[in-house]
């Protein structure tokens, strides 16, 4: 399960690290809300495609490995405790807001 604990710790060295994130799936509907309406697997974020290596590098330095690596396309980094895999889907091309963005989703 991926606790309200883990999200906020990952919020925090986003904006610690200044990279801009969006919270999307059922973790941002949770925020929208104000309440957790479900048991949550995963994480859904989007964030900038530039960043990609700064996020990588942090899950590196928790012991997180990339299980696959079809950069810039997926991304997936597995802890070793076999509880958390992480899995960027980077769509380079694609701009938001005139900025290209990488989702991200961090399933536990």
């Amino acid at each position: 399960m991926f606790s309200a604990d883990d999200v906020v710790t990952l919020v925090e060295v986003l904006q610690r690290k200044q990279i801009a994130y969006w919270i999307a799936g059922g973790w941002g509907i949770d925020a929208l809300v104000r309440r957790i309406t479900r048991e949550h697997h995963d994480l859904d974020l989007h964030i900038d495609v530039d960043r990609i290596a700064d996020v990588t590098s942090f899950l590196s330095e928790r012991g997180y490995a990339k299980t696959i690596d079809e950069a810039p396309v997926r991304i997936a980094m597995t802890h070793p405790s076999g509880t958390w895999s992480t899995f960027f889907h980077c769509e380079s091309t694609l701009p938001v807001l005139g900025t290209p963005r990488c989702s991200m989703a961090v399933a536990g």
